[in-house]
């Protein structure tokens, strides 16, 4: 592209992130990550979840927390996917308490979905904290508009 004299775009740099990702390429993806300033526009939410995703996948919720924390500073906005990576990460790590609260300070300006709940009741369940899985599934069946699907309950039943 610099032969050619083109500006890579936003989307030109998230399509990298993600592509470094999923190869496992996590310090490459972090090297693209710093220089978006430089060459490709200020990083976006997406680009945040991107690399945060990868981080999280790879083991490293550490990391990915830094930036989630660096996110608002940045201008990017903390949105479900934000949290549900997070959360995500922290019980991939069996770090319980944590993903607990993310969960509730998400639950404070976003609703949680579907995927929040099959990230974070496993663990719940596996811990033996029955009634706060069913505590947050009735929660999140009395939102307007929120159905759970079975799988849900499925998940929070086979561990009781």
């Amino acid at each position: 592209m610099k032969d050619m004299k083109l500006k890579p775009s936003i989307v030109t740099y998230n399509t990298l992130l993600a592509g470094l990702g999923k190869k496992g390429k996590i310090e490459t993806a972090i090297e693209f990550f710093k220089r978006m300033d430089q060459c490709g526009g200020p990083p976006v939410t997406v680009s945040y979840n991107t690399i945060m995703d990868s981080l999280c996948k790879d083991g490293k919720a550490g990391l990915a927390l830094n930036m989630f924390y660096e996110m608002p500073g940045k201008g990017c906005d903390l949105d479900v996917s934000t949290y549900n990576m997070v959360i995500h990460g922290l019980v991939k790590e069996e770090k319980l308490d944590e993903a607990l609260w993310f969960f509730s300070q998400m639950k404070k300006t976003l609703s949680p979905d579907l995927i929040t709940l099959n990230a974070i009741l496993p663990m719940i369940v596996k811990h033996g904290q029955i009634k706060n899985g069913l505590r947050i599934l009735m929660d999140f069946n009395s939102k307007e508009g929120a159905q759970l699907v079975s799988s849900s309950w499925k998940t929070l039943m086979e561990r009781i």
